[in-house]
């Protein structure tokens, strides 16, 4: 019986290390398991980091652009109270160079709208509404030299302003004087 026992034992030693073996290789094949999926995980948080960092250096450079290009923008918009400050203005400036002036008309070129028209007296433009172009028709009345001076003040004045047409027609006042007409088209695009 001894040897029974010895038999018993030896096979109860041999399965309990078969047992260890296998649990240790099970072990170890879920510590390399775990260790793969841990490299993928930081690999998809490095991947996901990488694309968080790239939209945000987009989204910057959007935002740069837009600062960039904001003072062109809002320097190309014309608001009512502006407008009002350039009539005024205008009416200034021919006073100055001895002109009587007269505004005949102000169009304003809605640019938030495709080809809208807005026409309005300087007392009916809205400060909630930005326009793109601002067109004057204006007549002043005076000597030559007077008009030419207040072309010289037009050329001078920050805003930009294209003359569109001129017509200047010659009347004899009194006492044989001479009188200039002048009728302006003016497209002002900046304020």
């Amino acid at each position: 019986m001894p040897i029974d026992i010895e038999k018993k034992v030896k096979k109860q030693f041999t399965l309990a290390l078969i047992i260890l073996v296998a649990v240790a290789g099970i072990i170890g094949s879920l510590h390399i398991v775990l260790l793969k999926m841990n490299e993928n995980t930081q690999s998809l948080r490095n991947d996901l980091a990488e694309a968080r960092g790239q939209d945000v250096a987009t989204l910057r450079r959007a935002i740069r652009g837009y600062e960039e290009n904001a003072d062109v923008l809002n320097a190309a918009l014309i608001e009512q109270d502006k407008s009002v400050l350039l009539i005024e203005d205008l009416q200034r400036l021919s006073t100055r160079a001895n002109l009587e002036s007269t505004i005949q008309s102000i169009e304003l070129f809605d640019i938030t709208r495709t080809d809208e028209r807005v026409a309005a007296a300087p007392g009916k433009i809205t400060a909630e509404r930005a326009y793109g172009e601002l067109h004057v028709n204006m007549v002043t009345k005076g000597s030559w030299s007077s008009a030419m001076l207040f072309l010289s003040y037009l050329e001078n004045i920050p805003q930009r302003i294209v003359i569109k047409d001129m017509r200047m027609s010659l009347a004899q006042r009194e006492e044989q004087q001479l009188e200039w007409t002048t009728v302006f088209q003016l497209v002002v695009t900046t304020l």
